[in-house]
């Protein structure tokens, strides 16, 4: 199994990913469309 990243070093990672975020022990990436058809 995996071992899960300190806060510190999955902070770190994520700086190479600008669109997600780290926040309450959860990644999250927020996408919006114009139109409801183009999700």
């Amino acid at each position: 199994m995996s071992e899960l990243l300190e806060d510190d070093d999955l902070t770190a990672a994520l700086k190479k990913c600008p669109e997600w975020d780290y926040e309450k022990k959860t990644i999250t990436r927020t996408i919006e469309f114009e139109e409801f058809m183009d999700a």
